[in-house]
């Protein structure tokens, strides 16, 4: 029995919890995130195009044109001060045109992507957005710049319809392949039916 509590001891201080305090204080010695602006003025002298948006403080982005993401991305990635090579994930947001009332403002239809990136030498996140034309929406792939972009980009492409030129395996990832249309667009209607079986809605 002693054996026991003796054991259960040791557990308890093998797995006790780090302080958060101390957490706070290995994450401030790896190094400090540079400003946004910083990010852009630097990623501009290197010839790219951005936008710093700030629409919410808790959650600002740079945007970038779909034609520059693939050098933007590997930029990024590569520059030794910043090193955003791990890509959390991606995602899009479908919107449709909606005209303003008391409640919203006007919504331009479009398609977004969101690239959320992290720099474990600064430990701190990125979040990097491209804006594409919803009729036919389609980017170059990053799949050779992340190997998680490879089935991020499945996802987008199988739920939105957002095509990734030169992605080495664009097939739906979560639908059959006979699948038709794109579920999680906003205009998007469900069969009644799949192959004869009543779709569960």
């Amino acid at each position: 029995m002693i054996g026991y509590f003796i054991i259960v001891a040791k557990l308890r201080t093998t797995f006790a919890p780090t302080p958060l305090a101390a957490v706070k204080t290995v994450v401030g010695e790896a190094g400090a995130c540079p400003p946004l602006a910083d990010i852009k003025s630097k990623a501009e002298a290197a010839g790219f195009k951005l936008e710093l948006i700030e629409a919410a403080p808790s959650d600002p982005f740079l945007k970038v044109k779909a034609d520059d993401l693939v050098g933007f991305l590997k930029w990024i990635r590569d520059d030794l001060n910043l090193e955003f090579n791990f890509l959390q994930v991606i995602s899009a947001v479908d919107f449709i045109d909606k005209a303003a009332t008391e409640d919203s403002p006007t919504v331009r239809a479009r398609m977004e992507l969101l690239y959320v990136l992290y720099s474990f030498p600064l430990c701190a996140y990125l979040n990097v957005k491209v804006e594409l034309p919803r009729e036919n929406p389609q980017v170059n792939t990053v799949a050779h710049l992340f190997r998680a972009a490879n089935w991020y980009e499945r996802e987008c492409y199988d739920m939105m319809g957002i095509k990734f030129n030169g992605h080495p395996h664009l097939e739906r990832i979560l639908l059959p392949s006979d699948w038709v249309g794109h579920p999680l667009r906003k205009d998007y209607v469900y069969p009644e039916e799949y192959n004869g079986m009543k779709v569960p809605l």
